[in-house]
């Protein structure tokens, strides 16, 4: 429970005590933009990382309503984004990866430069709402379209089920 405690408290929590201290003086100006990390774990689920994968679907469905919320009140000034980065090469995820079908379709991405840059061109600049990278992983909300069980097999078949055997980065994220 503590590593679940500490998971989402960093990936959550902590966003939203940021999220609630600064969006009042946002919409006061109706001027500003919160850009929020998510994860292709939050887009689906990910064997060992159940409560990582939880808190980053979190994320994203708190970017999608406050984006809402901030339309519904006129402030179309105070702009959000949910960036989902698939696994990086270097760092935290590191080893992690899909079967061979699923790295040529959703390569790893290669360091944090590719994410600093996602959050600069497309949500900043193009005001993007959730940037994908590599940017192929919007496969995945397609392939959502599917009937379940093709889409649970076509999951095995990528090698989700299997991505994180490998990985070997910080080691501490689920029991």
């Amino acid at each position: 429970m503590a590593d679940w405690e500490k998971t989402t408290d960093v990936n959550f929590t902590a966003l939203l005590y940021i999220t609630a201290a600064l969006l009042p003086d946002m919409y006061e100006r109706n001027f500003g933009f919160i850009v929020n990390i998510s994860s292709a774990a939050g887009m689906i689920g990910v064997p060992n990382l159940a409560v990582y994968s939880a808190t980053k679907w979190a994320v994203w469905g708190l970017t999608e309503s406050l984006r809402m919320e901030a339309h519904n009140r006129g402030k179309n000034g105070v702009k959000f984004a949910s960036i989902h980065p698939c696994f990086l090469a270097k760092g935290m995820f590191e080893g992690a990866q899909l079967g061979i079908p699923g790295r040529w379709i959703v390569p790893l991405v290669k360091d944090h430069d590719v994410i600093a840059k996602a959050i600069v061109e497309s949500a900043l600049k193009r005001e993007r709402y959730s940037p994908k990278r590599p940017r192929t992983l919007k496969l995945v909300l397609m392939m959502r379209s599917l009937p379940d069980t093709w889409f649970q097999r076509l999951l095995r078949v990528l090698g989700v089920a299997q991505s994180m055997k490998t990985w070997r980065g910080r080691q501490t994220l689920e029991p």
